[in-house]
């Protein structure tokens, strides 16, 4: 399919199908940590001692609102869970693409636009 034959609805379907997929299986991080919890008896403060990881960074990875993503300690955090780092960056991922679909969705039909629009000639025009 071309540029010229989208049109917005297509344009949303096609972002839509990509946030629809279920990437994990259903597993989020949260529900296997919380499954880790339960398996050794700990809290989950004692996770942060034992792995040296601050309590707001790892109840943000869990939640999935981090600013800014600490890797070592989700490193940390895959090996806690007997879990790959290539699964819980895939998890992470899919869990922050889900919480910001729209904004996601907004940014692709802003970089479609730069891609396929010459916008210095639509501004010279007043389109813009």
């Amino acid at each position: 399919m071309s540029a010229d034959n989208f049109d917005n609805k297509e344009i949303d379907k096609l972002i839509q199908s990509i946030f629809d997929k279920p990437e994990n299986g259903g597993n989020s991080i949260n529900s296997l940590f919380e499954s880790r919890l339960s398996e050794l008896d700990i809290t989950f403060n004692q996770v942060c001692d034992n792995l040296v990881i601050e309590y707001r960074t790892l109840n943000g990875i869990l939640e999935g609102n981090l600013k800014q993503l600490n890797f070592l300690s989700l490193l940390k955090l895959a090996q806690f869970l007997n879990i790959s780092y290539n699964e819980i960056t895939d998890l992470y991922i899919s869990e922050i693409i889900q919480k910001n679909a729209d904004e996601l969705a907004e940014s692709q039909k802003r970089i479609f636009i730069l891609n396929y629009f010459d916008l210095p000639i639509l501004r010279d025009l007043g389109i813009v």
